[in-house]
Formats: C-alpha cells, sequence, structure tokens
C-alpha cells in the first residue's frame, strides 16, 4: 500500500489551523499558520510559543486489513509547547487538539487525499516540563490513524 503519512499529517493541520477556538488559545499566533507546523525531530529548538508540531512517527500494517482493505496505520505525534508557569494553557490546547482529531469525542473522520480514515483515537499522552532559561511545557499526545486505499 501507499504510505498515508503524509496526507494523515497534512489533514490534522488543516483541522487544527481551522478551528476558531484553538486559534483562540494559540495566543500572540496568527493566519495562516496559527503556529501549528509540520515538522519536529531531533535538533529542533522551539523558539515560538504557544506552538504545535504535527508528524507520523511510525506507520505499520493497517488495523483495517481485517476487513479485506490494503490498510495502513499511521501513529501521529502532536507536540504542544507552552512557556507559561504551570500546565494550564497547554493542557487547554491539547484538549482542544483531543476533541478535533480523537474520534471517541465526536471528532469526524480525517479527509484524506487518495486514501480513506476509518478510525482516529489518542493511544497515548506525556507532559513534560522542560528546563531551559524559560519554563517550558511540552505534551506529547499520540493519535493511532485507520487509513485504507
Amino acid at each position: 500500500m501507499s504510505d498515508s503519512a503524509a496526507a494523515t499529517q497534512t489533514a490534522v493541520i488543516a483541522r487544527l489551523r481551522g478551528d476558531a477556538t484553538l486559534q483562540g488559545l494559540m495566543t500572540g499566533a496568527s493566519v495562516p499558520e496559527w503556529n501549528i507546523f509540520d515538522k519536529m525531530g531531533g535538533g529542533q529548538t522551539v523558539d515560538t510559543f504557544p506552538s504545535i508540531y504535527v508528524h507520523p512517527i511510525t506507520v505499520a500494517s493497517g488495523t483495517v486489513l481485517s476487513m479485506g482493505n490494503d490498510a495502513n496505520d499511521v501513529y501521529m505525534q502532536v507536540d504542544v509547547f507552552t512557556s507559561f508557569e504551570g500546565f494550564e494553557q497547554a493542557r487547554a490546547i491539547d484538549d482542544r487538539v483531543y476533541d478535533l482529531v480523537d474520534m471517541r469525542s465526536g471528532a469526524t473522520a480525517l479527509t484524506l487525499s487518495g486514501f480513506t480514515n476509518t478510525w482516529t483515537k489518542s493511544c497515548s499522552k506525556h507532559e513534560l516540563e522542560e528546563v531551559t532559561d524559560t519554563p517550558v511545557q511540552h505534551i506529547a499526545r499520540q493519535f493511532q490513524c485507520w487509513n485504507h486505499l
């Protein structure tokens, strides 16, 4: 099967950038990106707060293969970074991301180019506080996205 990671990443970013409630939580951000970016990885320095980074971390043989479909699962990580005393702002942003992406919260299926998204759910969340010159709160949440042709 073709790799649906790029299509999934594009769909998640579009959904996040298009939400007025999330835009309101991203204090100081502006159109068109709203501090929601499509990259992350080793060595990247986060210097914009608050910010969200969306990136695929794993692509695996698909869950819906058992239903006779050519499929893969994309594990998409969404990282939220804030520079605030405490986790209140980071948790509010992360909660909205969850509501927009996890289908158990009522979110609709992602609209993918060339693929169909059958199900998307959150599978883990980690809260980290990073020690730098300024306080940095980091929430890393992983979503499992079941996609097929």
